[in-house]
């Protein structure tokens, strides 16, 4: 098992917790140790920087923007492939992040679904899919509706 907790300025521990006795351990999470102005405060959401992580279950799970920006608009004027890369960006960091890795597919499964609501069609999402990962996939979205 692991202690994890994360602070509001984005810093995160994440220790085996058969170390959390040693010493010099004690002395970093002891808020005494950082001096004036600095002041941590834990922050009880674990999301850090695009991820959900989960120390009690061992898991990072990729969390897609909700909010729709960092997705270009499909009718802009740039090309095809630059469309592309924003989507293959965004599956490469979810593959290299998350664990296990069998997350990877719930967070192709969001990414593909915010794509869909931006107004991409499956098509566009399948030929990233197919050319990111070439083997067949299921990923397909589902209305939840």
């Amino acid at each position: 098992p692991f202690f994890c907790t994360r602070y509001v300025d984005n810093r995160l521990t994440l220790i085996p917790e058969p170390l959390l006795p040693l010493p010099a351990l004690q002395q970093f999470l002891d808020p005494a140790f950082y001096r004036h102005p600095v002041v941590l405060e834990d922050e009880p959401d674990m999301g850090f920087l695009g991820f959900e992580i989960d120390a009690k279950k061992r898991t990072v799970k990729y969390k897609p923007d909700v909010q729709q920006h960092g997705i270009m608009h499909p009718n802009s004027a740039s090309p095809p492939k630059v469309l592309q890369s924003s989507l293959r960006a965004k599956l490469h960091l979810a593959k290299a992040n998350s664990f296990p890795p069998r997350l990877f597919a719930q967070a192709a499964a969001q990414l593909t679904a915010a794509y869909h609501k931006a107004g991409y069609t499956q098509q566009f999402t399948d030929e990233v899919m197919t050319a990111f990962h070439p083997r067949p996939y299921k990923f397909r979205t589902v209305s939840r509706h």
